[in-house]
C-alpha cells in the first residue's frame, strides 16, 4: 500500500525532528567539538527552513485555495 502523507503530517513531523535535535543537544553530556557544532546548526537550520515551508504552504492552502489541507498529497 502506497502512503502519501498531507501537508500537515509532514509539517508534523518536521515539528518530532526538531524537539529530537533540541533533546539531543540538552542531554549531551560532553561538550560538541566545532565540527559537531556545526553539523547541529545546519541541522536544527535545515529543520527550521522546511518547517517554515510547510507552514507557509498549510496557511496557503486554509487561507486561499478554499480545499482542506487534509485532502492535499505531497
Amino acid at each position: 500500500m502506497l502512503f502519501s502523507k498531507t501537508l500537515t503530517d509532514k509539517l508534523s513531523d518536521a515539528w518530532s525532528d526538531y524537539s529530537k535535535l533540541i533533546r539531543e543537544r540538552e542531554t549531551r553530556v560532553n561538550p560538541m567539538t566545532l565540527e559537531e557544532s556545526i553539523d547541529y546548526m545546519n541541522r536544527k537550520e535545515s529543520v527550521l527552513y522546511r518547517i517554515a515551508l510547510l507552514s507557509e504552504a498549510v496557511d496557503i492552502v486554509k487561507n486561499g485555495a478554499g480545499i482542506s489541507s487534509s485532502k492535499i498529497m505531497l
